[in-house]
């Protein structure tokens, strides 16, 4: 009755609601945390400080189910007192198998997806693809030529612009790309495709362009992974020797592709 609850400092009831003021067991006088659901001992443990005020304790696999119907979601959001929604997890629940996902988000947006099938998709990690226009006359006589990517196929999260990558955060990235070049004559004699970087300079492809070169033309494969620090560039560019001038046309159609590994 509501007498006998309010016999108990810290549980009342108002003919509709239990209200417990302070810490609280279920299947258990509270060992653990604020409230401790407790089925069996899970052994000699103690719950974590920092993750103690719900603690969920079994003696075989024990878990949480947070149900919905079809066609809506179930998830948990960690927030602060500025930020309801500094990240958050959730279930899309859907009669079609193929519709069902997984999705991770932070700060109030989603940034992973694990679809049915188990493929993972994560539409804001740094990916990029960029395509360039015909340049002409800019190698030829040992002239360094940076190319410029103005032309995106995609760039998820915005971190190329022209000529220059820029990495948004630090780890180690993939890059690739091929170059075109023209008007390659039997003078030219030395020819370097170079990824440029903050850090440090690589050339990922070295060749006497009259060896490889058909009807004057050329393309130069390469591709190499770099650690690079948050802010650091990279760029890509392209030299030509043994000509008396800058004759070296870099076509259109040259790509530089990228993203980040880990």
């Amino acid at each position: 009755t509501t007498t006998e609850l309010d016999a108990e400092a810290n549980l009342t009831f108002d003919g509709s609601t239990l209200n417990v003021v302070g810490n609280a067991g279920v299947g258990i006088a509270r060992t653990d945390g604020t409230l401790h659901v407790h089925t069996a001992s899970a052994g000699s443990v103690t719950a974590s400080v920092h993750y103690d005020d719900l603690v969920v304790e079994g003696s075989g696999n024990t878990g949480i189910s947070i149900l919905a119907p079809e066609d809506y979601t179930s998830g948990i959001a960690f927030g602060s007192n500025n930020d309801n929604d500094i990240g958050h997890i959730y279930a899309q629940q859907s009669g079609t198998a193929g519709s069902r996902f997984m999705a991770f988000g932070v700060n109030a947006a989603e940034r992973m997806r694990i679809d049915s099938s188990g493929n993972i998709t994560k539409p804001t990690h740094c990916a990029f693809s960029g395509r360039s226009s015909d340049a002409n006359n800019v190698t030829g006589d040992g002239t360094t030529y940076t190319i410029s990517f103005g032309t995106e196929k995609y760039d998820l999260n915005g971190n190329l612009s022209g000529t220059t990558f820029t990495a948004p955060v630090n780890g180690r990235y993939s890059f690739c790309g091929k170059v075109r070049l023209g008007g390659i004559t039997s003078s030219h004699t030395t020819g370097y495709v170079s990824l440029v970087t903050s850090n440090e300079s690589f050339i990922v492809h070295q060749t006497n362009p009259t060896n490889v070169a058909i009807s004057g033309q050329a393309q130069l494969n390469w591709s190499h992974d770099c650690y690079m620090d948050a802010n650091d560039t990279a760029t890509v560019t392209t030299m030509l020797d043994g000509g008396s001038s800058d004759d070296i046309e870099v076509f259109g159609g040259c790509f530089f592709n990228g993203f980040l590994i880990a």
